[in-house]
């Protein structure tokens, strides 16, 4: 019995994380630009919270497949977090900022598995009730993203285009050259699709181009 359990758990519960990774990873980065990552961000802190509920409460194989799927979904979406305070910062601060994001993650890590091994060792809690702590950190983590400050740009769906101007308009002068025609209007979806993907492989030149 506890061998058909495994090979249950190993075939068909475990492999759904993996799936539900690869499957939204590459989805999810374009969905995070477009989106301009806080909704993302949101959406991730849902996806912890659920994730939790049911490993908490919840019994049988199909849980456990659902905790699976739950949680890849909230590791794709990780790239909303890794990259939101990069649109919220002038290039000059990325490396300060990178260190902060990366020393939370590491300290929270560090603080969690301390405090689950004091618990563990002192028999002061047990594994399942464990899972209230981080019930509690996830549902915490959620009502902060709430009141995430909005971004106005971003990558590639959202990119800020510097307009050069002439020197009447920067002398604080009308152009008599600039029709109602010449005035940049917002883009479609389809103009911000095409946008993108000029961007994307413009990146993808720099990155392992030559040049």
């Amino acid at each position: 019995m506890k061998n058909n359990l495994t090979l249950l758990l190993v075939h068909k519960a475990f492999p759904s994380y993996t799936y539900t990774y690869l499957a939204t990873l590459a989805v999810v980065f374009l969905v995070t630009d477009y989106l301009r990552y806080r909704s993302v961000v949101i959406f991730e802190g849902i996806a912890y919270v659920l994730c939790w509920i049911t490993l908490t409460w919840g019994n049988g194989l199909l849980s456990v497949m659902f905790v699976e799927l739950l949680y890849g979904t909230a590791s794709s979406t990780e790239v909303a977090y890794y990259t939101y305070i990069y649109a919220k910062v002038d290039r000059d601060h990325y490396q300060k900022v990178t260190s902060y994001t990366y020393s939370a993650i590491l300290a929270g890590r560090f603080m969690g598995g301390l405090t689950g091994q004091l618990l563990i060792t002192f028999d002061l809690m047990n594994y399942h009730q464990l899972n209230y702590i981080s019930l509690g950190c996830v549902s915490t983590a959620l009502i902060f993203s709430l009141f995430l400050p909005s971004v106005k740009q971003s990558i590639y769906f959202h990119r800020q285009v510097n307009i050069t101007q002439t020197p009447d308009q920067e002398a604080g002068q009308p152009d008599s050259h600039t029709s109602l025609q010449e005035i940049p209007k917002k883009d479609t979806l389809r103009q911000k699709l095409q946008n993108t993907k000029r961007y994307m492989l413009e990146d993808l030149k720099c990155a392992y181009g030559n040049a």
